[in-house]
């Protein structure tokens, strides 16, 4: 005996009995019978069946004008139907298979194809309902993750005391490819008048990715108080991922300290894309950014380099998705137009509106830009 709900609509009473005992001959006990189209949509809006077996000429409702109310239905529209008629004209199939009917029982039945054929939408709808909720499970388990992921990024109000306390005004704009990202960013306080500031890009995308940012995090988190200079802190940095990260995965980061006292800034890179200063009077620079990416190598050093950062200096940093990516004309975007509008008006408004605009929604890959304005 089987427990899948089964609802027969016919309108013919020696036919109900018959198709019933079928059905109850070969285990189906949980079987409803309604009389049309009219009577089955009522009880459907009761029960959802597994299966509906239906007529198609009958009063009140034809079985076609049911069906066509199942598939416009969403509670309804993924309930297998099966037509049984005496009608088995190739314009009667179009029109069945036309509206979406899973199959099609020209009358009189043959018993054992018919039970087979039942059985099959049945053993097949279990399959999409089982696969339906492992997605339903595995949309809210990537949900989560994201909702977990946001957590180790600055908060509004970190922000806010940066701004306070440096004079540094950090705008950020990110987009990943999937539910999950690999792009990373932060900034820190190191002392009354330095702060530190990184952006970090894993390689790979969702899943594998992310954990890897959730594993950098819990690792600057234990030993930022060891930091000495940026060059022998991604040194150290590099020391541990490459003997966590597999083979294939690596990632890069710049990672730069400004010192207000001094107005300076001191940075490193592991193969970060090269980060744009625009200083006072118009002066613009991209900085020299080279470097073996994080675990790629588990003696790579790296140098610490110094450029001067007075008030009135921005630093805009970012990912290589802003210069790899095709937008919707299938065009790369080349960096002196993004210097163009950085320039404009000196911070992410237009450029972020571009890239909204401009890109499809489904990015290739995960895009980060990053604005540092060191307010004049």
């Amino acid at each position: 005996m089987t427990n899948e709900h089964i609802l027969l609509v016919e309108d013919n009473d020696f036919q109900r009995q018959v198709l019933k005992q079928m059905l109850l001959y070969a285990g189906y006990h949980h079987v409803n019978v309604v009389n049309d189209g009219l009577e089955a949509l009522a009880y459907m809006e009761r029960a959802v069946p597994d299966l509906v077996i239906t007529d198609l000429e009958m009063p009140g409702m034809r079985g076609i004008e049911l069906c066509r109310r199942m598939k416009a239905s969403t509670r309804l529209k993924s309930i297998p139907i099966l037509v049984q008629t005496a009608m088995n004209d190739e314009e009667t199939k179009n029109n069945i298979f036309n509206e979406g009917i899973d199959d099609f029982m020209p009358k009189p039945l043959n018993t054992a194809e018919f039970i087979a054929r039942i059985q099959l939408h049945l053993e097949r709808a279990a399959l999409t309902k089982r696969l339906s909720e492992f997605h339903q499970r595995l949309n809210h388990e990537l949900h989560t993750a994201a909702e977990t992921l946001k957590t180790i990024f600055p908060t509004s109000q970190k922000l806010r005391d940066i701004q306070t306390d440096y004079g540094v005004e950090i705008t950020a704009y990110s987009k990943a490819s999937s539910e999950l990202g690999g792009d990373y960013w932060g900034v820190e306080a190191l002392d009354a008048s330095r702060y530190l500031i990184y952006i970090v890009d894993f390689s790979g995308h969702g899943v594998a990715a992310a954990l890897n940012t959730f594993r950098l995090h819990m690792l600057m988190s234990r030993n930022l108080h060891q930091f000495v200079d940026a060059g022998s802190y991604l040194t150290l940095l590099n020391h541990v991922l490459e003997a966590q990260l597999p083979d294939d995965q690596f990632a890069t980061m710049f990672l730069g300290i400004v010192d207000t006292s001094r107005a300076e800034l001191t940075y490193a890179s592991a193969g970060a894309p090269s980060p744009l200063l625009l200083g006072p009077e118009d002066r613009i620079a991209f900085l020299p950014s080279d470097g073996i990416p994080l675990g790629a190598f588990p003696h790579s050093q790296y140098e610490t380099r110094q450029c001067d950062f007075p008030k009135g200096s921005d630093l805009f940093l970012y990912s290589d998705a802003l210069y790899e990516s095709q937008d919707k004309q299938g065009r790369i975007l080349d960096m002196l137009s993004v210097v163009d509008m950085l320039h404009e008006i000196r911070s992410l408004e237009i450029l972020q509106t571009y890239v909204q605009t401009q890109y499809h929604e489904n990015w290739p890959d995960d895009l980060t830009m990053l604005y540092a304005k060191y307010l004049s």
